[in-house]
């Protein structure tokens, strides 16, 4: 006993102590606490605990202070420059660490760690234009050691480090505790098959990893060499030596086969146009102006200067070099050596927009589960269910059995392992097989997913947001022609007839075909549809020196009347202006009229919306509002046209110096232009399932207000009379901070067709949704923004229309509707909509591409070895792969490679579906967790177990049956019904509670029953003979009470001698009650219909389940004594086969209508906005 009870001690004390170092690998926190002391000081700090934000259960990291440390600078150079010095040995003694592929230093001023990103953000233009380069290699060698090489370098282990990695996660060093507990109780088969199915679950998910990593280290471009100012020459270097502050010269004729931006770079001369579809999604292509002409006081901004910044991995179409006058000294009047764009490198490496996403994907390559949080919470529910069986063992065992008979070693062994039995070896699997189940269905539809963990709300979305141009509408507009085209009679009473401006002398061709950003691309135009559509009508084109021109096919304007337009100077859409302008050179395209001549000169050229440019016009028609309005309504897309002759100027230089704001004066209206712009096929289709399917569904979009509630109506947005939000006149728009009063004072409400006047009032908004569809423009959600949030919440959760936004307006919207809490899906393009789509909870980014054609099957043929073993090969690989950069967006956690708005369907119908099964689980695992524990209890007080060949075949099957649940595929009718979202709801704890307690009913009944079964005298003679006890004349010589008093001497000695196990009454009964148990949790809480596919249409689960039905019932009935040996049970009495039979069936359809009824009674909740 003294050397059992200390190998008992040994034992716990080793136990402690590799907890205690496990605690400290799993919990920094704890890790800290043990080995480190607090340091307020950073400058003494050796490591510091970070915890990422944004990021859903985000722990805490340990990251190694890193310090810069050498010898002071000369003392007589530090006299002659002492702010220089200062600034050198800041940077010498810098603090910084490494963080998720970023670096971070310590900011003294602040007392901060500050992302190192290179100083660009509200710096002023004049800098930019003064930059000179790297003046020397010493720089050179200090800015690297500073930023890093420009290239995505990232640590990749080898897969045994890896797998001992993910071995020693909490929850696989609890299965190994649970692994040794069977152990101890003599489970060799079972703990074997658990054994092996974990490390074959980690392993494969260390290769998926692995796969993954390998997959992202061949993404993006291979380097390419650039041209690179540096010590006043230039270089041709490798782009993973570039550093932030770099001159660079890019060309699009650089010989590669496609020229991609090395980093992201700012323009400082030239122009070009680059293809950011692998950004963005959006295959328009982007105008990259230079800094040239902006104001050198003004400040640049990311967001908002994006048309003067070169972004990493994006391909660069086109280009034109310019001057450099304007640059440093050092810069001015030298020539780039490959003739290209001049461009002043800013961020490399990770920090770039590309090296961003690329940080998105590579850490959401690590382990993929569900909500863990709510994971806990559900186990320490169970956990007390198994304490309380625990605790009454323990008390029994201690106080209710004869000290002699006492075993402290199996009372512990089997009290740890009831509570242990709460926590399922299985949970972490089946939660990751859940969301990589729908990972990769999405997969399949082209959807492609970098935040997993968003997968789940998509099934919580009750508000739906879409962008209605390019999203709900076709990006193949049809221009229809020009209203008043002439600009300058009457419009009159009624309504212009719209025509095609064919003549020579018209105006609007010159705005058409000279006001736009088209790019012709191996002989075909590129960028705006809008655009395209009236170069085609108009039948112009564009030349590959980027003069627009009539076609040789255009018959209208012929002979001395052609010209051409060269576009001298682009202001760029706005926005906030909502127009964009051009300055333009006409010039003759007969050379005998020479540039002099009557088709010659400068003009100004804009286009916009009608009612922001109508205070550019120098005179406007007296019908202009209606006549826009008119067209509108008819769900045509209106822009206004203006013109602007500059007769004094007569130098291009001149001309390139006009501001925008001197520019876009005094014009000559010219007309509307108006275009159709029809629905996508699947677009109403689309949203009126989600409708149906008690979905909020607000449109969103930069467009005119009633061509904006005329695709509201077709798309069964606006179901009701429109209800328009309008400034009233005269009254001026205020800036300042505003109240409900004031905000009152400038709109009112508008009927469609202006018949309707309602005053506007805060708080009747809720109301008035009531009876009508309300449309709110941009500058009233500006002025809504500037009175509060309280004023943004009393009003846009119960608009459906928006129109006129800016992307700010976008996302103020989304961030309202998720504050009243709606759980929002967001769907748009890539570049507009970007805050939007983050915001959302649900962002979906549609990428415009091109059809995809699947191809057809091949008839089958003879294969040979080789390819027999590559198709094996190609199906191994058929797991989640990772998302590529060409499939990723920077603008959303969704990218679709399909234009319409149909994935939007299918994300949130496999969002329902991976919610119902992730609750689902949680019941079953639950439900089977309970019983267990109770059964386990309920057997050790009776001297019984569970056979070994028993747990482990009852462990297979279960693995099979949670492997078919997860593959669940989504419903095809998405239901106006809502599925449960949360765990801890009152639908959950009663459906569990309740089968627990029918189940329990029955395991009680069973187990009590079986107890009154007395061995039968052709068991005992069966005992005594097999043990040789007695022969068989003595056997039935022997009276019954000798056979029971050897029966139980023999018992006694098989206990003492610990022989193989032998099944019983009670053995059976036990495991018999426990497989029916499990299935009927399966059958019973499944959830089909109307969320997921019928559980009749999964045929793993029904097949799976069917057989293990008939599997119970040939155990229970025991025609097979084969069978029974196998599974280790005996055979039962009739009544105990009656009783198992009746009592199995009735407890299925007892928890069956109990579960249906738990439905009903108890609905998830709908949001009150959804009820108006």
């Amino acid at each position: 006993l003294g050397l059992k009870g200390l190998g008992y001690s040994v034992l716990v004390d080793f136990a402690v102590c590799a907890l205690i170092l496990l605690l400290q690998f799993w919990l920094v926190n704890v890790y800290s606490w043990a080995q480190l002391d607090s340091e307020r000081d950073p400058t003494k700090a050796e490591v510091v605990l970070v915890k990422p934000l944004h990021v859903q259960n985000a722990k805490y990291y340990k990251c190694f202070v890193q310090k810069n440390t050498s010898s002071s600078s000369n003392s007589s150079k530090a006299k002659s420059n002492l702010k220089s010095n200062l600034e050198e040995e800041e940077e010498r003694d810098a603090i910084w660490f490494e963080f998720w592929n970023a670096r971070y230093v310590y900011e003294r001023s602040s007392g901060r760690f500050l992302r190192l990103t290179y100083p660009v953000e509200g710096t002023p233009f004049s800098d930019h234009l003064k930059v000179s380069g790297y003046g020397s290699q010493k720089k050179v060698e200090k800015a690297l050691d500073k930023w890093g090489t420009n290239e995505f370098t990232f640590y990749k282990p080898e897969f045994l480090p890896l797998l001992i990695e993910h071995m020693l996660a909490p929850f696989f060093i609890f299965q190994l505790f649970c692994v040794g507990l069977w152990c101890l109780d003599e489970y060799w088969y079972y703990s074997l098959f658990t054994l092996v199915m974990l490390v074959l679950f980690e392993s494969t998910v260390a290769k998926q990893r692995l796969r993954n990593l390998d997959t992202l280290q061949q993404m993006g471009h291979k380097p390419q060499t650039i041209w690179t100012n540096r010590d006043g020459k230039w270089i041709n270097i490798s782009e993973q030596l570039l550093l932030p502050g770099d001159i660079i010269s890019i060309s699009s004729e650089s010989g590669f086969y496609e020229t991609f931006v090395p980093a992201d770079c700012l323009l400082l001369a030239g122009t070009g146009i680059t293809n950011e579809s692998i950004l963005t999604g959006e295959s328009a292509p982007q105008w990259k102006v230079a800094i040239k002409f902006r104001n050198p006081k003004d400040t640049f901004s990311w967001k908002k200067d994006k048309q003067h910044v070169l972004f990493r991995g994006t391909t660069l179409i086109q280009h034109e070099t310019d001057t450099c006058s304007h640059l440093s000294p050092h810069l001015r009047g030298r020539k780039t050596p490959n003739g290209g764009m001049l461009c002043e490198v800013l961020r490399t490496g990770f920090s770039t927009t590309q090296g961003d996403l690329m940080r998105t994907i590579l850490h959401s390559t690590e382990r993929m589960s569900a909500n863990s949080s709510e994971a806990g919470l559900f186990i320490l529910f169970l956990l007390n269910f198994a304490v309380a069986a625990s605790g009454y063992v323990l008390y029994h065992g201690i106080y209710l059995t004869d000290p002699g008979k006492r075993d402290f070693f199996k009372l512990a062994l089997n009290c740890v392992m009831i509570i242990t039995s709460v926590i399922p070896p299985e949970l972490p699997m089946e939660l990751s097989l859940a969301v990589n189940t729908s990972m990769l269905s999405l997969f399949k539809k082209f959807i492609f997913c970098t935040e997993p963990f968003r997968i789940p709300f998509a099934g919580k979305v009750d508000a739906c947001c879409f962008d209605k141009t390019g999203t709900l509408t076709s990006t193949r507009l049809k221009f229809e022609g020009v209203g008043d085209p002439c600009g300058f009679s009457d419009l009159g009473s009624a309504v212009s007839d719209l025509e095609m401006p064919l003549s020579p002398q018209s105006d609007a061709i010159k705005v058409l075909v000279g006001c736009h950003s088209l790019v012709a691309v191996d002989g075909k135009l590129r960028g705006d549809p809008m655009e395209k559509a009236a170069f085609k009508a108009l039948s112009w084109t564009i030349t590959k020196d980027n003069m627009a021109k009539p076609r040789k096919s255009n018959t209208m304007i012929t002979g001395k009347d052609r010209f051409m337009l060269k576009i001298v100077k682009r202001f760029h859409f706005n926005p906030v202006l909502k127009r964009m302008s051009t300055i333009a050179k006409v010039e003759p395209m007969e050379v005998s009229l020479g540039e002099g001549g009557p088709m010659s000169g400068f003009i100004v050229l804009t286009k916009g919306a009608p009612e922001s440019l109508k205070g550019c016009f120098a005179k406007t028609p007296r019908n202009y509002d209606e006549v826009y309005m008119s067209y509108a309504r008819r769900g045509l897309r209106v822009i206004a046209l203006g013109i602007k002759r500059m007769k004094s100027v007569t130098d291009m230089s001149v001309a390139r110096t006009i501001p925008r704001a001197q520019a876009e004066v005094e014009l000559d209206f010219c007309g509307f232009a108006v275009f159709s712009c029809p629905l996508k096929a699947s677009s109403s289709e689309t949203l009126l399932s989600l409708r149906q399917a008690c979905h909020r569904l607000v449109m969103i979009t930069g467009d005119a207000m009633l061509t904006a509630c005329h695709v509201a109506q077709e798309v069964h947005i606006a179901d009701k009379t429109p209800l328009i939000l309008d400034e009233k006149k005269g009254r001026p728009f205020l800036q300042d901070r505003l109240s409900f009063s004031d905000v009152e004072s400038v709109f009112e409400w508008i009927s469609h067709d202006g018949s309707t006047d309602i005053a506007f009032n805060v708080d009747s908004v809720a109301e008035l949704a009531k009876d009508y569809t309300l449309c709110v423009p941009g500058k009233a959600v500006n002025l809504l923004t500037k009175a509060g949030s309280e004023a943004l919440q009393c009003v846009l959760p119960y608009c459906s229309v928006f129109a006129r936004t800016s992307p700010d307006d976008k996302e103020v919207i989304v961030k309202t509707l998720k504050d009243v809490g709606h759980t929002v899906l967001m769907c748009g393009d890539g570049t507009n909509d970007v805050g939007a789509l983050k915001s959302a909870h649900v962002g979906i980014a549609l990428l415009n591409s091109k059809p995809i054609k699947f191809k057809k099957p091949k008839k089958k043929k003879n294969k040979n070895l080789g390819e027999w073993i590559k198709e094996l090969e190609e199906e191994e690989d058929d797991t989640l792969p990772v998302v590529s950069l060409g499939d990723a967006s920077i603008a959303s956690p969704f990218t679709s490679r399909f234009s319409t708005v149909t994935p939007c369907l299918d994300i949130v119908k496999q969002g329902r579906s991976t919610l119902v099964t992730y609750v689902q689980m949680f019941k079953i695992l639950g439900i089977n967790c309970l019983s267990s524990a109770y059964s386990m209890s309920v057997m050790y007080l009776n001297g019984v177990k569970v056979g070994d060949t028993q747990a482990t075949i009852s462990g297979i099957i279960i693995a099979f049956l949670f492997m078919f649940l997860s593959n669940s595929s989504p419903h095809e009718k998405l239901s106006s019904k809502r599925p449960h979202s949360k765990v801890f709801c009152k639908y959950f704890i009663v459906s569990m509670i309740g089968q627990f307690l029918l189940h329990f009913l029955f395991l009680y009944g069973s187990y009590q029953y079986s107890l009154t079964f007395q061995v039968d005298e052709d068991l005992e003679r069966q005992i005594c003979l097999r043990a040789g006890v007695v022969s068989q004349s003595q056997c039935d010589a022997t009276t019954l009470s000798d056979v029971l008093r050897e029966a139980q001497r023999l018992a006694q000695g098989i206990a003492e001698s610990k022989v193989d196990f032998q099944p019983t009454l009670v053995n059976t009964v036990a495991f018999l009650v426990n497989f029916m148990v499990q299935l009927s949790t399966f059958a019973v809480n499944y959830v089909g219909e109307p969320f997921n596919a019928s559980i009749w249409k999964n045929r793993g689960l029904i097949y799976g389940l069917l057989a293990c039905s008939l599997l119970s019932g040939l155990l229970i009935s025991g025609v097979d004594e084969d069978i029974n040996a196998t599974f280790e049970i005996v055979s039962l009495p009739k009544e105990m086969k009656l009783l198992l039979s009746v009592g199995g069936i009735t407890t299925w359809l007892l928890c069956m209508a109990l579960e249906r009824a738990a439905r009903l009674m108890f609905p998830e909740k709908i949001h009150k906005n959804l009820l108006i």
